[in-house]
């Protein structure tokens, strides 16, 4: 939270690119909230920012990554600006639990359109957290993190001071 105050971000995460959607409705949506499209994101700068590339015309390739949903850090102030909320209103639409559009995408798309610079890749910035998530830890694809806990639980075990004493009896259960 720190490196978010101190830096005035609106995002902070985990993951980019993880996985991309190319449902040109989404462009349309913001269009009409944003009168301007994001057609693709890039995140190669070394502070692991957010970069758009805004659509000319109807003939841009569409293709946006998303930020991973499994952690971030979210600037409330910005999502709740009255330009995101339009744009996340009709994005969701008139249906709650609708699916058909990402929450990962939602996440993404106000944060470039407020200002991609601000929004930060964390490992890029030195904040490794190991946050398990579909075999990796902070969706990064060669830092495999365990599938089999108590294996995970008997090779750390000695690494971390009073671990077995707390939580050995869930792992030794048969």
């Amino acid at each position: 939270m720190k490196m978010m105050v101190e830096n005035d971000l609106n995002l902070l995460f985990s993951g980019f690119p993880y996985g991309q959607t190319k449902n040109v409705k989404i462009k349309e949506k913001m269009e009409k909230a944003y009168n301007k499209s994001i057609c693709r994101v890039y995140n190669k700068n070394a502070d692991g920012s957010l970069n758009p590339r805004m659509c000319k015309d109807d003939k841009d390739y569409f293709e946006l990554g998303q930020v991973a949903g499994n952690h971030h850090i979210s600037n409330l102030e910005t999502y709740r600006k009255p330009i995101h909320q339009n744009f996340l209103k009709d994005f969701v639409g008139d249906y709650k639990f609708a699916r058909q559009f990402d929450d990962q995408i939602a996440i993404t798309i106000p944060a470039v359109m407020e200002d991609g610079k601000k929004a930060w890749h964390e490992r890029s910035h030195g904040l490794v957290l190991k946050i398990a998530h579909h075999g990796m830890f902070d969706n990064v694809g060669n830092d495999i993190s365990p599938r089999n806990w108590k294996g995970f639980y008997n090779k750390m075990k000695g690494s971390f001071t009073g671990l077995e004493g707390r939580c050995g009896k869930y792992f030794l259960r048969q």
